[in-house]
């Protein structure tokens, strides 16, 4: 790689990253995936498991604000370390698209005669942030499309390339942060903008409150899901509750 031609080489940003399992529910009705993943920074892991453990015990379970999909953001020019580190008891990784990377160390995939960069305990990538924009990454461990693979239970994020000079800040507290799906951009010469991360995912392994596959009231036919970043508001779950005039 041509590592002059990056705009600034001085900045390296460091992320520790953990792979967590919970149940994740995705609405106030109590739907959940029993089998949730999802990528952490690793100063948040033990609060977000707990807490999130917490509120799945409630009748009917809740969902817990901070779980969400990790958004980081990084200045162009930067280089990204990612340390990662997997305590699941399965391999996983973390796979970029779009940023510039040594395939040989940093691709997270097992692919051909490359050497393999996922990992059943720790593992560093160094991504090169060389273009403005968003860049999905999620496990390319197991890419697999059935319920026994892991993007279907949640385990993707992205990451933010501001423009060089960009600093970003909690919305609520103003803070600067180090990830969220929503931010406060500030740059020089520029207006203040707010910055906010959708992701959309179907074809979800959902449970109601009862721990069953969820049906349509009217039909009795299995209801799928779809969601917007670990959440859901299924109609099945509204339509009991209004009245019917056919009634």
């Amino acid at each position: 790689m041509q590592l002059c031609q990056y705009p600034d080489q001085s900045r390296i940003r460091r992320f520790t990253l953990e792979a967590i399992q919970i149940p994740i529910v995705y609405n106030q009705y109590g739907d959940y995936d029993p089998n949730g993943l999802l990528y952490v920074l690793e100063q948040d892991s033990q609060r977000i498991q707990e807490e999130a453990l917490r509120r799945f015990r409630q009748t009917p379970p809740q969902p817990y604000e901070e779980v969400q999909p990790l958004v980081l953001r990084v200045n162009l020019g930067d280089s990204v370390k990612i340390c990662f580190r997997n305590r699941l008891g399965r391999r996983l990784s973390i796979h970029v698209q779009g940023l510039l990377y040594d395939v040989a160390a940093s691709d997270g995939t097992s692919t051909g005669f490359n050497q393999d960069s996922t990992t059943d305990n720790e593992i560093e990538y160094t991504w090169y942030a060389d273009t403005e924009g968003v860049f999905l990454f999620h496990d390319m461990a197991d890419p697999r499309s059935s319920e026994e693979a892991t993007n279907i239970h949640g385990l993707f994020g992205a990451v933010i390339v501001e423009p060089p000079g960009a600093r970003w800040f909690h919305p609520e507290t103003g803070e600067e942060m180090e990830s969220g799906l929503m931010a406060d951009l500030y740059q020089p010469g520029k207006p203040a903008f707010r910055e906010y991360t959708v992701f959309f995912h179907d074809e979800l392994e959902i449970l109601d409150k009862d721990g069953n596959p969820p049906v349509d009231h009217r039909t009795g036919l299995p209801s799928s899901t779809t969601a917007i970043s670990y959440r859901s508001e299924p109609m099945r779950n509204r339509m009991p509750l209004t009245h019917d005039p056919a009634d």
